[in-house]
């Protein structure tokens, strides 16, 4: 498969940025003597919650690298960074318990209820990526490689989604409005892309050009990878939602609206920064 021998070459594999000490490391942060005074409690569980999503990416972005060249060590490293995920979950859901029992102002409050809504969000997009690390060991011991078209159209679609889960990142680290009003232009062509792909890759089955076994692996990536948009989308409205209250003097107006023209400009950016295969009908 030409393709993915290219796909070596042109995409160099991640170094994981996040190792097992981080862990222990990340959890000191949560230091129960902070309990007591709310506002620094605060900001030390919104630094773990960037942690848990930079680990989360982090997972996610390995697991894609194994779909163009599987190694079973590499594997394990996506299951050992989203049992990191569970465990910054599971602990954050805990501290920030404790710190709503205490009285705080009203920006730590509304920090509070962006950590608490989207944890969940998070979490599940580490549940993706172990998902898809499963389908590329089973592309791997495919007998039947996938197509250069299966190939091509899988490398687009993994690259809108690694750019959205980055610039989800972005936008909850910086509390940056800007980044956040992204999001919503990017998942709805993930959408997109998912249902005129998927429609390419349904034609191919029906045509024999793709073997079933091959056409089911396919089907679960992208049924993962648009989820994935889905849960940077919930992050962003909470994001949004939370700079609303804080920066109305701005004219963000509601660009998070599809009726709003900036919101046309920031989708046609991305839908021209990522280019369909020339085997995939836009019609």
């Amino acid at each position: 498969n030409q393709l993915v021998k290219l796909s070596r070459i042109l995409i160099p594999r991640r170094e994981p940025k996040i190792k097992k000490d981080d862990l222990e490391k990340t959890m000191r942060l949560l230091d129960q003597r902070f309990i007591e005074r709310p506002a620094v409690a605060v900001e030390q569980a919104y630094t773990v919650t960037n942690k848990m999503l930079e680990t989360a990416e982090a997972a996610l972005n390995i697991a894609i690298d194994l779909l163009y060249d599987y190694e079973r060590e590499e594997y394990d490293q996506v299951v050992m960074l989203e049992n990191q995920v569970d465990q910054y979950e599971d602990a954050l859901v805990e501290y920030n318990m404790k710190i709503s029992a205490k009285v705080l102002n009203k920006a730590d409050n509304q920090k509070l209820n962006i950590m608490m809504h989207i944890l969940n969000d998070i979490e599940r997009i580490s549940d993706h990526a172990i998902n898809i690390a499963d389908q590329a060991k089973l592309k791997a011991s495919s007998r039947i490689p996938f197509s250069d078209e299966a190939m091509e159209e899988l490398k687009l679609y993994t690259d809108i989604v690694r750019e959205i889960v980055s610039r989800t990142k972005t936008a909850l680290a910086e509390l940056d409005l800007e980044v956040a009003l992204e999001i919503r232009p990017l998942e709805d062509l993930i959408d997109e892309v998912n249902k005129l792909l998927s429609d390419a890759h349904i034609n191919r089955l029906k045509n024999g050009i793709c073997e079933v076994e091959n056409g089911i692996i396919i089907m679960e990536i992208y049924n993962c990878l648009e989820r994935i948009g889905d849960h940077c989308l919930n992050v962003a409205i909470s994001l949004i939602q939370f700079s609303e209250q804080h920066f109305r003097q701005h004219d963000f107006g509601d660009r998070h609206d599809k009726s709003d023209p900036r919101y046309q400009e920031m989708y046609d950016y991305y839908r021209n920064k990522y280019t369909l295969p020339q085997t995939v009908s836009n019609t």
